[in-house]
């Protein structure tokens, strides 16, 4: 993760800071979204385990957390210059609740241990919730096992609205043939790349749906939430699509 990305167009940063600006950036629209007058409405909770340790995070983001006590707990504050219309400058307000971190291999199997731990809890306690929905974002093999067992024993948790859902994001390091949003399993190179798709979920209609309005992204019926050897703008269009501010639940 400390490398920069590797796609043309690409930001010349590491994969760790884009990675890091986009989950915070998806926190404050979350938080945006919910927010009526000064009132942050628990409409999502949201829990992260990370692979670097827990360092890089805000110290109260542990577990599950309703979105209104995400709010009033970031990691820290920063002014950030946009460009208005105009072509004028100013500074906005950004908290964030993570820090780009780079250390450490890709524990894949014990990160979803972790996650199944803190998921299976929740549904127990909101069994008619919306299901949770899980994404792994990495930019490498998974360091101890293939995933697709653990991936699978996500699924398989539901809530009376349905299994849970798991997202894959593999981000790219230089090699390897680029898929996204596949359908059948002949389309993904069989080993790693194929365990990430067997462990990925169908796309809900909803979904699929957003892809087209939002991101003019024309999906086949039966596509996986699952892109490989990416860059920055499909993990945008990922947690975008599979993160409506518009339905709750646990993310």
């Amino acid at each position: 993760m400390a490398d920069p990305f590797t796609l043309p167009g690409e930001p010349e940063i590491s994969r760790a800071k884009g990675v890091a600006d986009v989950v915070n950036r998806v926190l404050m629209e979350l938080v945006l979204a919910c927010t009526k007058g000064e009132l942050v409405y628990d409409r999502f909770q949201v829990g992260v385990v990370t692979y670097g340790g827990t360092a890089a995070m805000a110290p109260y983001f542990q577990g599950l957390r309703p979105l209104s006590e995400v709010a009033e707990n970031p990691l820290d504050v920063e002014r950030r210059p946009i460009v208005n219309p105009g072509g004028s400058t100013s500074d906005i307000f950004f908290p964030f609740w993570f820090e780009p971190r780079a250390e450490g291999g890709t524990p894949m199997c014990e990160a979803i241990r972790i996650a199944h731990g803190l998921i299976a809890p929740w549904v127990a306690q909101y069994p008619e919730s919306f299901p949770p929905i899980i994404f792994n974002i990495s930019d490498g093999e998974s360091t101890d096992g293939s995933p697709l067992e653990g991936l699978r024993s996500l699924q398989a948790v539901s809530t009376l609205d349905g299994p849970c859902l798991t997202f894959n994001c593999l981000l790219a390091s230089g090699s390897g043939p680029q898929v996204v949003w596949p359908a059948r399993a002949e389309q993904v190179p069989e080993g790693n790349l194929r365990d990430l798709f067997e462990g990925s979920s169908v796309l809900p209609e909803a979904m699929r749906h957003r892809a087209a309005a939002a991101h003019k992204l024309s999906l086949e019926s039966g596509a996986r939430g699952v892109v490989l050897n990416v860059g920055l703008l499909d993990l945008v269009r990922l947690l975008d699509i599979g993160t409506p501010a518009n339905d709750g639940g646990a993310r």
